[in-house]
């Protein structure tokens, strides 16, 4: 179990600095690190964000240095849907539900540029995936599900049906995005219905030529969720977790290699095998759960737990895969306090509150997906998340993963190296700031050095009046120890 210590000096060497100031109700939509640059989109309005397309973007380099500052106006009935980063671009995709036209705006290395254009189809929910020569769209109008592939020399692309390999089934994407340690493109969806429950993929090159169309399965087990890497030329890594059945409760994770379109060398990793996955519990708790881990076992019954997980993409770091997993649980308020005994009654009005996190496992798998070692990862946000997304934030650098993730008034900042897992240090939030910081909320994402760029707000008050505030949106990268 990882050990916390705090770190109220804060641990880090201060370093570049940049402060938006933030007037009325604008507000910093999306701060992106790319391999050269950091981007920041600025909408007018927090409440006209989804209406007005209009948006500001700040390009900097590394240190700070403001690259350009342009403010982009896109046609009134283009509404943004999604966005999308690799590498080098960012991307934010708008598009007229009502005429099918669309801009697409690139802010990266190439400087900042407008692409508008229109589809010849009408598209429900797009979204975007782009590699330097083609555009990717998912359509997901249901029932008639598919992928568009344009490349930029072309007007109307090549259009690929994803859905319906059996009637009266629904689709749901699990990955869209270019395949790690790759250039390709990969869709991987499930069809299910109350009889059937599979998992397809599609693979396209860069310049949209598609090369694979394959199922995934696993024995006796409901994938839950799943990603993708390329191994060498024809051989792809496949991860994720699984269910016991159609469930949004994952039981464990696996790994798989896929070649020539088939599923090879599946290995599964039930969460109650881990040695350290009930490290989060008390002492007395952990005990009793062994006692009943070994009851079971002892008359020949199934120790699968089920939880709701998030799984990360998978990392390679030298002779080792690296798989980080996020565990939760959602958080419901009694609309009508009908209860008894504490518990509440079957069928009583419920409403969602939020997700709890309790804690996080990095997996460590050899080159053969022989697991190694897992490593428990306490995760306190201080907060009841209002989105199911991952907290946790990595790297590999060299030999070393650095992991961590951001707390309500927090940071927190640790390590994977290949003979030690560094516990992670806490770091206050608010320290060294002055008097007149009156809030003050920080996330943090690491560069490919192994530097943070850590970004927030900041209220503070002004000498106009007890009641005049202002708030500030502050980015700065740093190195951390």
């Amino acid at each position: 179990m990882l050990g916390l210590s705090v770190n109220n000096a804060l641990g880090q060497e201060k370093a570049n600095y940049y402060e938006i100031p933030l007037v009325e109700d604008q507000m910093i939509e999306k701060t992106i690190a790319l391999d050269n640059s950091i981007i920041v989109s600025q909408v007018e309005s927090y409440f006209k964000a989804d209406y007005v397309p209009t948006r500001r973007y700040l390009q900097f380099k590394h240190d700070l240095t403001l690259l350009q500052d342009t403010v982009i106006d896109i046609p009134f009935r283009n509404k943004r849907v999604s966005h999308y980063s690799n590498d080098s671009q960012f991307y934010e995709f708008f598009y007229d539900y009502l005429k099918g036209n669309y801009s697409l705006v690139e802010v990266g290395d190439s400087g900042i540029q407008v692409e508008a254009g229109r589809f010849p189809n009408k598209l429900y929910e797009p979204q975007l995936v782009r590699t330097h020569t083609t555009k990717f769209i998912l359509d997901k109008r249901v029932k008639k599900e598919r992928v568009y592939v344009i490349q930029d020399d072309q007007e109307k692309g090549v259009s690929t049906s994803v859905s319906r390999m059996k009637k009266r089934t629904k689709v749901s994407a699990l990955f869209f995005d270019v395949v790690s340690n790759s250039s390709d493109v990969s869709y991987i969806w499930r069809e299910s219905s109350n009889r059937v429950d599979d998992v397809h993929a599609l693979i396209w090159t860069n310049d949209g030529e598609l090369l694979h169309r394959f199922s995934l399965q696993l024995p006796d087990k409901s994938i839950h969720s799943v990603s993708i890497s390329q191994i060498d030329e024809d051989r792809y890594l496949v991860t994720g977790t699984y269910a016991t059945y159609q469930t949004k409760m994952a039981s464990g994770a696996f790994m798989a290699i896929i070649e020539d379109g088939a599923m090879m060398e599946v290995t599964l990793y039930s969460f109650s095998e881990l040695p350290h996955y009930f490290d989060y519990l008390d002492r007395y708790e952990k005990e009793e759960m062994k006692r009943k881990m070994a009851r079971l076992k002892k008359h020949e019954k199934s120790t699968e737990i089920r939880t709701q997980a998030i799984c990360h993409p998978v990392k390679q770091m030298g002779e080792s895969y690296l798989l980080a997993i996020e565990f939760y649980e959602e958080s419901y308020t009694n609309d009508y306090g009908v209860t008894r005994n504490g518990n509440t009654i079957a069928g009583t009005p419920q409403t969602l509150k939020g997700y709890e996190y309790s804690h996080g496992t990095v997996l460590r798998f050899d080159l053969n997906g022989q697991l190694k070692h897992d490593y428990y990862l306490p995760i306190e946000l201080e907060y009841l998340a209002k989105t199911k997304d991952l907290k946790l934030k990595s790297v590999v650098v060299g030999d070393t993963l650095y992991i961590g993730y951001a707390a309500l008034n927090h940071l927190y900042f640790g390590n994977i190296k290949p003979a030690a897992f560094v516990s992670l240090t806490k770091e206050s939030a608010v320290a060294n700031e002055p008097d007149s910081v009156i809030r003050k909320e920080a996330k943090f994402t690491y560069l490919d050095d192994g530097r943070v760029l850590v970004y927030g707000f900041k209220t503070t008050k002004s000498g106009k009046g007890l009641n005049k505030k202002a708030d500030i949106y502050f980015i700065e990268t740093r190195k951390v120890r």
